[in-house]
């Protein structure tokens, strides 16, 4: 297990994959078993949203922290701001875009 964590600690992008691929299926069950109290799973939605999150949010989502570390590389609470400022402004718009038209 350790070669596993140490490998996805080095490969950032491979581990968002993984995560986003579980994270983003699980919400679809959460939300039709408890929230629509619904019996039957929508393994199609499933499959859609695990693939849009593993080649899309996943690769988009580390090329945008890449660069924010590379504009504002400090842990500061001032540079904590900024990135999340110019996050609001640039990154979130175009993701809540892509995901509308896309999904």
């Amino acid at each position: 297990m350790n070669k596993i964590g140490a490998f996805l600690n080095r490969q950032p992008l491979i581990r968002g994959i993984f995560a986003y691929s579980v994270i983003w299926p699980a919400a679809v069950v959460i939300e039709e078993r408890f929230l629509a109290k619904k019996d039957e799973l929508p393994v199609e939605k499933m499959v859609r949203y695990s693939t849009y999150a593993a080649f899309y949010v996943a690769p988009t989502l580390n090329v945008w922290l890449r660069t924010a570390k590379f504009l504002y590389p400090k842990s500061t609470m001032s540079h904590t701001f900024r990135k999340v400022a110019l996050e609001q402004v640039t990154y979130t718009p175009f993701a809540l875009t892509s995901f509308l038209f896309l999904m």
